[in-house]
């Protein structure tokens, strides 16, 4: 059965086993995850969080990140995963077309700093559990993703291995807690049709159903053995295609944790690819704010479905307009946090160019989905020009990689206005460089 051969894989796996650039990417993944979720917990949907789940003070055994206290277990993974979601900043792998940072990492951080683990466990259970998740998305992707937003179903498995690693679980209490993870998956597209808040809280289940089944687990509670390949199972009730062998074909061989890309822009990762063709061709000198008269967005049909809003009602939307972010690149040449304000979204300009945008299905793209998120921007000048830019691979997205000290610099500028430069370089640096042995709760105090 395949949760057996993946609890074999992870009972097997010790810190030691795991290769120097897994183990570095863990680092990175983690670092990008706290920026995400320390800026995140300055956002709307964040603040409902915490009031909804303010009451779970009372027992403070982990962290809330940026937000000055402490709860319980169950809340700190469910708020955290929501700070760390709520940006549209957190990492993201291509080929599963999933954010495993929020999940994962919320799971694990919350459960490492309660079991008093170190920094080597934390490692340990993010590699951990982003190469199960990553797997079982690609499993059923990319018919899943027609109606369930990958990051709250599958990010439920790598929430539970995560966790029933810095439990300790053994090979069947693994099992279990996969089986209770997959029985508790979900989280529908249906959000984006108004923009509602949904899409953190896929996120917040996601981590805190994994840290449940992992308890659970524990304590004896048993769960589904065939909770990927049965009849009544994950894939076959949610996916229309899948492809089991994936989940566990030359596991151990090579690590997806090494294939995650960060984001640069502060948007759906579908609109980035078109972000990148417009700031190309901008810098390029070839087009600009004044000489555009036309603007066509070729890419692959997913991502007009998920971010092909034409007229955005609010910052939040237009994080899923790939006219707005092509629009906000052309006019302030950066697609940051502060391009998503009302006041940039009612800007005349932006909302020329929006009007000035079609976007289309180009089926030599749509071919490369999900192992890639193409677009080719055509752009029709004033002047007559006909200008044309593809970006197969954007940037943040091996091999076109975000360095160490491009992500420190992501990392400060995202989190040092929450919690002080100060913190924010020290946290940067423990994270990067730190002693393996150090104890999570060195790093998790000062947040």
């Amino acid at each position: 059965m395949i949760s057996k051969m993946l609890a074999e894989f992870v009972s097997n796996t010790a810190y030691e086993d795991i290769p120097a650039g897994a183990l570095h990417a863990a680092r990175r993944c983690l670092l990008d995850w706290l920026g995400c979720a320390i800026g995140g917990s300055r956002a709307r949907s964040s603040s409902a969080f915490s009031s909804a789940l303010a009451g779970e003070r009372g027992l403070p055994e982990c962290t809330i990140v940026g937000a000055g206290h402490r709860t319980s277990l169950l809340a700190a993974s469910m708020i955290n995963a929501a700070f760390a979601h709520a940006l549209e900043l957190d990492d993201l792998h291509r080929g599963s077309i999933y954010h495993p940072g929020a999940p994962v990492v919320s799971a694990a951080l919350a459960v490492a700093e309660k079991e008093d683990a170190r920094l080597s466990d934390l490692l340990r259970a993010i590699v951990l559990g982003y190469e199960t998740s990553i797997r079982v998305g690609e499993c059923v992707t990319p018919s899943h993703y027609r109606y369930w937003h990958t990051t709250g179903t599958v990010g439920a498995f790598g929430s539970a291995v995560a966790a029933a690693v810095l439990l300790g679980l053994d090979r069947d209490q693994i099992v279990w807690a996969l089986g209770n993870a997959g029985t508790q998956a979900a989280g529908l597209w249906e959000f984006i049709r108004d923009g509602s808040m949904s899409k953190t809280l896929h996120c917040a289940k996601a981590a805190c159903n994994g840290v449940l089944a992992a308890a659970l687990a524990r304590e004896g509670f048993t769960g589904p053995a065939s909770i990927f390949e049965g009849d009544q199972g994950f894939c076959r009730a949610m996916a229309e295609e899948f492809d089991l062998a994936k989940i566990t074909e030359e596991l151990g061989l090579a690590y997806r944790i090494q294939d995650i890309a960060f984001k640069v822009h502060a948007s759906c990762g579908h609109t980035h690819s078109a972000i990148d063709a417009v700031l190309a061709m901008r810098q390029s000198g070839r087009i600009g704010l004044d000489t555009v008269e036309k603007l066509t967005v070729h890419t692959y049909p997913t991502a007009i479905k998920v971010a092909g809003d034409p007229c955005p009602r609010d910052g939040y939307a237009a994080k899923f307009s790939i006219a707005y972010c092509v629009a906000v690149a052309l006019k302030h040449g950066d697609v940051g946090l502060g391009r998503f304000d009302q006041a940039v979204l009612d800007d005349s300009d932006i909302q020329r160019i929006m009007g000035l945008t079609e976007l289309v299905v180009d089926d030599r793209l749509a071919a490369m989905y999900p192992r890639r998120f193409p677009a080719r921007v055509v752009a029709q000048t004033t002047g007559g020009d006909r200008v044309n830019w593809e970006v197969m691979t954007p940037r943040g997205e091996p091999p076109e990689d975000l360095t160490d000290n491009e992500l420190a610099a992501k990392f400060a500028g995202v989190a040092g206005e929450v919690i002080g430069k100060d913190h924010a370089r020290r946290a940067c640096r423990e994270i990067l460089t730190g002693d393996p042995s150090m104890p999570v709760r060195k790093l998790t105090e000062q947040l």
